[in-house]
């Protein structure tokens, strides 16, 4: 109600999105949550809007109350009137913010109605409701309504959450033409709360819906719904009482409480055996949106005071076990696994210099984009056949004591022919032999340049017989 009365008021010229609204005493006097920023704090109202819609801020609606109506008694009284306008026959405000206030009540019925009014009236400021985060200064607040990019579809409106009435919520979703409002009161926590809102939605949105809805002859309109006439539930005692190990708050999230959802699904339980565990229908979606940066001061600021803006503004973290606050703590270097997996901890690497030798010319440093190679410091092995051409003229021959350079043959006299004989095959394979390279190549100590030799031939094996041919079959 109170975003309501504040998108009449701008439509009505009595305020715009930058007119600048003040935080006093009354509004740093409220209890959380709130933003908290020091009394004379301006802020406009289209960031107010957004820091009540996202955070619940309890000091910012007091801000707007001031500031939109005048008084705050004034906009209080503006509230109740435009209820009695739509019909909110079981609703009284007492308090712009919600907090426990004996003489303020509604009921599901009307919060339905103030819904769609908002959604009829000022379509333009849908965005407003779906928002999932803000950005403030160096700090993100992260929006209560968990169905915003975790439920198909859904696209606002308000959490709110006393220990009275417990955890409750106004939600809208649509999914093709069909749009839904969806209102829940008296959630044990915000995980079951949220969970009761999707299943409604997916009732909603099933085709045979409608169908159902015609047999039991529900009503068709949120109108023809009667307010029940008794007191209002009063939930303190179940939400906040001794039976609790902690009391809860709005800004609870699914992970940090879970007390009813333990009780209510788990399946270790003697009594929930064989009981089968509800499926969430929440799930990660892709995010809507970047967090919306939000400031204090006026909107005709530098982009350098906007992002700045906040910062100094009080702020409560979790703390560890050793009394350090979480959100002042600076994540390390995170650096993503080439297969997809975990991040791991980038490696810190020591910046190296390397110097060029005496003596010898330095090159000129390369492209930052092109590759460069070093030369190893020791060789280990050295492949011959890669290796640089021979020199001309000489010839080398690896033998097991190391190479041996052979001279170039110098002619020989003439001697006479001997006469023909047989030859001697034994004589002729031990001489062959007697030139041939061991099977292994020794080099001396590993070095940058060496020089290469030329591969060694395998001995040759004469057979000490030759076989004759085979005689012919005979036809």
């Amino acid at each position: 109600m109170t975003t309501l009365v504040t998108f009449r008021a701008m439509r009505e010229g009595r305020i715009a999105p930058d007119t600048l609204l003040t935080v006093s005493e009354k509004a740093l006097a409220q209890a959380p949550t709130k933003m908290g920023f020091a009394v004379g704090t301006q802020v406009t109202v289209d960031n107010a809007l957004k820091m009540l819609m996202v955070k619940s801020a309890n000091d910012i609606a007091v801000v707007l109350a001031e500031g939109v109506g005048g008084s705050y008694d004034a906009f209080i009284a503006e509230m109740n009137r435009t209820a009695r306008e739509l019909g909110m026959t079981a609703t009284r405000y007492n308090n712009p913010n919600g907090l426990p206030d004996e003489g303020q009540v509604t009921s599901v019925r009307d919060m339905a109605i103030l819904a769609r009014a908002i959604i009829r009236e000022f379509p333009e400021q849908e965005m407003m409701f779906r928002i999932p985060a803000l950005r403030l200064g160096k700090r993100v607040i992260r929006n209560h309504n968990k169905l915003i990019d975790h439920y198909p579809g859904a696209d606002g409106m308000k959490t709110g959450f006393i220990c009275a009435s417990g955890f409750n919520i106004v939600a809208s979703a649509k999914r093709g033409n069909k749009r839904l409002i969806v209102v829940v009161f008296g959630g044990r926590s915000a995980a079951t709360r949220n969970e009761d809102t999707a299943r409604l939605f997916e009732k909603g949105f099933s085709p045979i819906a409608p169908i159902a809805a015609l047999f039991r002859n529900e009503p068709r309109t949120v109108e023809s719904i009667s307010n029940l006439s008794t007191l209002p539930v009063d939930m303190h005692d179940q939400m906040c009482g001794k039976g609790r190990k902690r009391h809860p708050a709005e800004s609870d999230i699914d992970e940090d409480f879970q007390e009813a959802e333990t009780q209510e699904i788990n399946p270790n339980s003697p009594a929930q055996k064989g009981q089968k565990v509800k499926q969430s229908l929440l799930i990660d979606l892709p995010p809507s949106m970047e967090p919306i940066r939000v400031f204090v001061g006026s909107a005709s600021q530098t982009e350098a005071q906007k992002v700045a803006s906040g910062d100094d503004a009080p702020r409560k973290g979790k703390k560890g076990k050793k009394g350090k606050n979480k959100s002042s703590e600076i994540a390390p270097l995170q650096a993503a696994s080439p297969q997809g997996g975990p991040l791991v901890p980038a490696p810190v690497q020591a910046a190296t210099v390397i110097a060029p030798l005496a003596n010898q010319p330095t090159q000129a440093p390369q492209p930052l984009d092109t590759p460069s190679f070093a030369p190893p410091v020791h060789v280990e092995t050295a492949n011959m056949y890669e290796s640089l051409p021979l020199e001309s003229g000489r010839r080398t021959v690896t033998a097991a004591t190391g190479p041996i350079v052979v001279p170039p043959a110098e002619p020989a006299a003439p001697v006479a022919q001997p006469t023909p004989t047989k030859p001697n095959l034994s004589a002729a394979v031990s001489s062959v032999q007697a030139f041939a390279a061991p099977s292994t190549t020794t080099f001396g100590p590993g070095t940058v340049g060496f020089t290469p030799v030329a591969p060694a031939e395998a001995p040759l094996e004469f057979p000490m017989s030759v076989p004759m041919p085979r005689p012919r079959p005979k036809i």
